[in-house]
């Protein structure tokens, strides 16, 4: 029971730190991106449809705001510490490392997702205003973005225990794996990209062809179905976050030396 409330309590200490200091403004500028965007094309476009918002969930959320703000909030889950050098404090803590390590992560990607889903909810009332956007589509978005989310988190909060530069090595994933690998043609490649689950999730749940984006949904193979990628981006889940949980109590984590 201690064990538990100590993990809720760091939780919501992460939760209430999230949005807090010089990443609080990179994050909401990030968040605040798609909704920039979506303001100028309702603004300023002659024809607006329901693509261009599928456009900005595709890629404008899933490709850029789901991904960073899982890079920088996953990489700060201990980072911060880390750098501060103020981890071994931390971990003498009567909690255990575990819960101290799953309870940051938890807590601040639950206070980026609130962010998330009002940025989501803000641009797809914008173009409601000019085209025929359901708000099941938004509803999908919501969802398939915070599982990519907590997908990506995992992934970079565990990478951060065991490299010192793992906001480096992030951004070449996102570069390599999720901007180029994510786009290609079906062979099989395109499914080890978190960005080809949550398109197949979105465009799949919501069932509207947008043949605009037939170029960058090209990957999506006929034979995928919901229930498959809901496994994967699961699995992904329970594995980075087991690795994390497994790294953070037996591996001997190294703080920087003291400046003189």
């Amino acid at each position: 029971m201690r064990t538990l409330q100590g993990l809720f309590l760091v939780a919501r200490h992460a939760f209430a730190g999230v949005l807090k200091g010089r990443r609080a403004v990179a994050l909401l500028l990030l968040a605040a991106l798609p909704v920039g965007l979506a303001f100028l094309q309702v603004r300023f476009a002659n024809i607006v449809t329901a693509s261009n918002f599928m456009a900005v969930v595709l890629l404008g959320y899933f490709q850029v705001v789901v991904p960073f703000a899982g890079l920088f909030l996953g990489v700060s889950v201990l980072g911060d510490e880390i750098e501060g050098r103020t981890v071994s404090y931390l971990f003498t803590r009567p909690v255990p490392r575990w819960a101290i390590y799953l309870g940051r992560l938890v807590g601040s990607l639950a206070g980026f997702s609130l962010v998330f889903a009002g940025s989501v909810v803000l641009c797809t009332a914008l173009y409601r205003g000019r085209a025929v956007v359901r708000w099941v589509e938004a509803g999908a978005a919501v969802g398939s973005g915070l599982l990519g989310l907590l997908a990506y988190g995992s992934i970079f909060a565990a990478l951060r225990i065991v490299l010192e530069r793992a906001l480096f090595i992030g951004f070449l994933m996102g570069a390599i794996v999720e901007g180029a690998i994510s786009k290609m043609p079906v062979s099989g490649l395109s499914k080890c990209s978190i960005w080809h689950h949550m398109a197949l999730l979105q465009t799949r749940t919501t069932r509207v062809a947008h043949p605009k984006l037939r170029e960058f949904l090209q990957g999506l193979g006929p034979e995928e179905t919901v229930e498959g990628s809901l496994w994967v981006l699961a699995g992904i889940i329970l594995v980075a976050i087991k690795a994390g949980v497994w790294l953070v109590r037996t591996r001997e984590i190294r703080v920087p030396a003291a400046v003189a």
